[in-house]
Order: C-alpha cells, then sequence, then structure tokens
C-alpha cells in the first residue's frame, strides 16, 4: 500500500531537485495510488541508493505534533488529521481530482515567487525572535515590491484584468 522503500526515496529526492531547478514548473503534485497516500517507511527495503550525508535534515522537520499516534501506533482518520492541522484539507474520493486540480491551477497561476517566500519566513520563525521575524519579513517584502510580479500584479489591478505571474 504505497511503502517507501531507500531507493524511491533516492530517486524521488532526485526528481525533486530536477522540478527545484527548473524554470519551467510552477507547480507540483505528488500522489499515491489505491486507497492509501502512503504506508510509511518500508521497513523490508534495502538501504541501497540513500546517500547518509542526504540526512541530515533537523528532525524538527520530521517530527508529528501528535505523540501518541507515535507511541500507540493507532490509526487516524482523514477528518481528524485535518482538524488536529496535520493535514490540509480532507475530501471525499470522488472530489479528490478535481480539487487538486484546481487547487494546482491556482498555486500554478499565482505569485510563484512570493508563496517561496511566505513558506520560508514560516520556516524560519520558530528559530527567530520577534523582531527578527519583522525583519525578516520586511526584506522580503522589499524584494517582491521591486519584483516583475508586483508590477504585473499592480498593473493588472489597474487594467482590471486577472495579473500573469512569471515567478520573477
Amino acid at each position: 500500500m504505497n511503502a517507501l522503500s531507500y531507493p524511491l526515496l533516492a530517486e524521488w529526492r532526485s526528481a525533486l531537485k530536477q522540478v527545484i531547478a527548473s524554470k519551467e514548473a510552477r507547480v507540483l503534485v505528488i500522489s499515491g495510488n489505491g486507497r492509501g497516500f502512503c504506508a510509511g517507511l518500508d521497513l523490508t527495503g534495502s538501504r541501497e541508493g540513500l546517500n547518509p550525508e542526504d540526512r541530515n535534515e533537523p528532525l524538527r522537520d520530521y517530527f508529528l505534533p501528535v505523540f501518541s499516534l507515535l507511541l500507540l501506533g493507532e490509526k487516524l482518520a482523514a477528518e481528524t488529521a485535518a482538524d488536529w492541522g496535520l493535514i490540509w484539507k480532507c475530501v471525499a474520493d470522488e472530489q479528490l481530482v478535481p480539487e487538486v486540480e484546481a487547487m494546482a491551477k491556482k498555486f500554478a497561476t499565482g505569485p510563484t515567487m512570493a508563496y517561496g517566500l511566505m513558506r520560508r519566513l514560516v520556516q524560519k520563525a520558530p528559530e527567530n525572535s520577534y523582531k527578527q521575524q519583522l525583519d525578516l519579513e520586511m526584506e522580503y517584502q522589499t524584494f517582491v515590491r521591486a519584483s516583475d510580479d508586483a508590477t504585473e500584479a499592480r498593473k493588472a489591478f489597474a487594467d482590471k484584468r486577472p495579473p500573469v505571474f512569471t515567478g520573477r
């Protein structure tokens, strides 16, 4: 049921690096087949293909805020995961593909540079002081205001049309 093997994780990391380096990619949709997105790590798989140096990410990036799940191994309903903030949204199976397509289109046509900077702000918040966070936000806003996307947004607003963002 969609278990992650170490070779698959290495392949996935390589593919993600290619997408990140791409100038054309504006959104990435990752999906699984069957009734579950991912069953977790394939504990029977080998460690071939995984570089130990690639595993230097901080543990906080992978920490689940619900410790009882780790201790008890109980199943968690998608609706509960959404209520707890572990997932963003829960939709019925028949709504999944149309929902993902609509969301992907919204992200792809949006201001992707600003989205990336917002993500960095959220990632930095736990380690920054209040003042550091405000300073970083001011720095990012100054950067974004000078971007082609900001110019396009102002122009589109004046022309009463949807903006066409380029991520620059």
